[in-house]
């Protein structure tokens, strides 16, 4: 559904967050490390796919730290 989103407008941009911890492994946080790389590797395959298509923009965000709750809940 996602695919055929983009194809039908001809014209879009998909900004995506993925974290420093998907460009650079995040120490004790093996899990959530992989879960961006894993998340890098979507965006830069769907960038290769649409790379046909110039008005289709496939975005990834690196932000450094962030003032964030989550490592307050998280398991570490």
């Amino acid at each position: 559904m996602f695919y055929q989103f983009l194809r039908s407008n001809k014209k879009a941009i998909l900004i995506n967050n993925v974290s420093i911890g998907g460009y650079m492994p995040a120490p004790f946080s093996a899990v959530y490390s992989s879960t961006k790389f894993g998340i890098k590797g979507l965006m830069e395959g769907l960038q290769s796919e649409y790379a046909c298509y110039p008005k289709i923009h496939i975005c990834n965000l690196y932000p450094q730290v962030q003032r964030s709750t989550g490592n307050i809940h998280s398991a570490k």
